[in-house]
């Protein structure tokens, strides 16, 4: 046993006693246990992913099968990156709760492979009450760029969204169509492309400049970067609705107050046919500046 996870099928292999640079000591065994008790595994070195997955392990739930390989280098002194292993397994009825966000996780049934390289994670889950996809990818050992990289894709609750980070879905009631493909630290965004179909969810705008009820079709896309001071930057954004187009780029604070807005094309019917760009002052103001054939500025007149 190994971390009360029953081992079968144990193989090691030592190609001679006497090593030469380039051998390895080969260990491989087939484990099945408590989810809980297999993550423990893989927050061990040498794979040492406690700082990398989004999960807080005490509260993880469900039963786990992995075939592990390692294979250590017959030198006496020996670094991580000098280890070889692979892993292939699956995680079912997985449930436990994210790190560091609101959200519970649970219907899991998850494969789980890898080597040295990477470590991907992927299949169906519940996040919240929303039914979603994933597709995780780990780089153990990537320099200078994100670690991880995924693609998440289901019909979210909006209030998911905004417990996963995603703040813009405040503005959004009722259920969206969510394809995210992201770079980070665990599911931490530094860059994500997203694409939302809104025909299933109310819609209402800061100031209530813009409104969709649910039921009328309406998408969004746009690009998401995290910026320094931990707010978000929105760029490339391109929405269309019935009677609507608006396209260019939002900055949000960390608190999701809107600091800049640059929208070469507002374009909603009965409202606005027009540039507009704002950028909050030091008053803590939002200073509007419009150019156009149309705007309706009445939302507005009551601050923000």
């Amino acid at each position: 046993r190994l971390n009360n996870v029953a081992l079968s099928n144990g193989r090691i292999d030592v190609p001679q006693f006497n090593p030469h640079q380039g051998q390895f000591v080969t260990i491989a065994a087939h484990a099945d246990g408590d989810a809980r008790n297999i993550m423990d595994v893989l927050m061990q070195r040498p794979l040492d992913l406690r700082e990398r997955i989004p999960v807080d392990v005490a509260s993880v739930s469900g039963r786990g099968s992995l075939s592990l390989t390692l294979q250590r280098p017959m030198e006496h002194e020996v670094t991580f990156d000098q280890w070889r292993f692979s892993i292939d397994g699956r995680l079912q009825n997985f449930a436990g709760n994210m790190s560091g966000r609101r959200v519970a996780l649970a219907n899991g049934q998850l494969q789980v492979r890898g080597d040295q390289r990477a470590l991907v994670i992927s299949g169906p889950i519940r996040a919240g009450t929303s039914n979603v996809q994933i597709a995780w990818t780990e780089y153990l050992n990537r320099r200078g760029r994100a670690s991880s990289e995924y693609q998440i894709s289901g019909d979210f609750d909006a209030r998911d969204l905004v417990r996963l980070g995603y703040t813009v879905a405040q503005y959004a009631e009722g259920r969206v169509g969510v394809t995210v493909s992201g770079q980070g630290r665990g599911f931490d965004v530094d860059q994500a492309r997203v694409d939302l179909n809104l025909n299933n969810a109310a819609v209402e705008s800061p100031w209530r400049f813009w409104t969709k009820p649910s039921g009328q079709a309406a998408s969004l896309r746009l690009t998401v970067a995290r910026q320094p001071d931990g707010g978000l930057e929105f760029e490339d954004i391109d929405g269309r609705g019935p009677g609507t187009a608006i396209q260019g780029d939002v900055r949000l604070a960390r608190d999701g107050r809107i600091l800049n807005v640059n929208l070469p094309r507002l374009a909603i019917q009965g409202r606005s046919n027009a540039r507009v760009t704002a950028s909050r002052g030091s008053d803590g103001g939002l200073n509007v500046n419009v150019r156009g054939a149309l705007f309706d500025a009445a939302p507005f007149m009551n601050g923000d």
